[in-house]
């Protein structure tokens, strides 16, 4: 039952930031590659965690069977898995081979990522770390290393929540450029945890906060802070409340309001005294 429940909650990285902020690349201002750049980002970087949540539930080297659902999994059977298990750690080797392995979500990946967990899965304090190795997603090359801590369950609401550092450097394909960024964030599971509720995932519900810093491809840096905590239904697959601003060097701040709750697939996108609503992009 624990191994479903990680398994559901690493799921739902996919559907942050990476399926929002391309929304935003028709606003008026060149800046808003920006977001597309972070978007992105984000995206890599949340992939890795479900792959890592993917890879942790193996058995016996081999996907666990449920994957096999339609629960959005991404891993291909061909992907060469190597697990050890010793006392309360657990390592992971991810081999996609030197020519690739297209995957569940039609992705081609190369290279490995490795990954260790120190302390049981919701031992509070337990701790993964994740580092790819000649890495690369469709032709992007990713360095990334992520370090995700189980806070424990939270004294006022009980509910579980960890604790994300990142750093990573994406060099694109075709000599597009390089995106480079680190990344603090906290996310809380706050609807769906419950014992009677772990097999539907339609249910869960996330709340987000953090800041990030980076780069985008073509060297302007730039600032995100989550200025009201974001929540995420995984039933609408989209940030259904909260702001981010993203502030790119010299230009003005980008402020995105997703609402207030309702799966309406919009949010509104302020550029200094310039508003407008888009819709967000599944």
């Amino acid at each position: 039952m624990t191994t479903t429940k990680i398994f559901k909650g690493g799921l739902i990285a996919l559907t942050s930031f990476g399926l929002i902020l391309t929304s935003c690349s028709k606003n008026a201002d060149d800046s808003t590659s920006v977001a597309e750049n972070h978007s992105m980002a984000e995206q890599s970087n949340d992939e890795l965690d479900a792959i890592g949540d993917e890879a942790e539930t193996s058995i016996n080297n081999k996907l666990a069977s449920f994957k096999n659902e339609n629960t959005g999994g991404i891993l291909a059977d061909s992907v060469h898995l190597t697990k050890i298990v010793s006392s309360d750690t657990v390592s992971v080797d991810i081999d996609f081979g030197t020519n690739g392995v297209t995957c569940k979500d039609g992705k081609i990946r190369k290279g490995k990522i490795k990954i260790k967990r120190v302390g049981n899965h919701f031992n509070q304090g337990s701790i993964r770390t994740l580092k790819t190795e000649s890495y690369s997603v469709d032709g992007n090359t990713i360095e990334a290393t992520r370090t995700v801590t189980f806070n424990g369950l939270q004294a006022t609401n009980q509910h579980p929540s960890w604790t994300i550092s990142a750093e990573h450097t994406i060099t694109l394909a075709n000599g597009a450029g390089t995106i480079t960024g680190s990344t603090n964030r906290t996310r809380e599971w706050s609807k769906g945890y419950e014992q009677n509720s772990l097999l539907n995932r339609e249910d869960d519900e996330f709340i987000l906060t953090g800041t990030s810093t980076g780069s985008k491809a073509s060297g302007v840096s730039y600032e995100m802070e989550i200025t009201t905590p974001l929540t995420i239904k995984v039933a609408c697959h989209q940030i259904v409340s909260g702001v981010l601003v993203i502030t790119p060097s010299g230009k003005l701040a980008r402020t995105i309001d997703f609402g207030t709750g309702d799966c309406d697939g919009t949010a509104t996108v302020t550029i200094g005294k310039t508003s407008k609503t888009v819709t967000i992009k599944k």
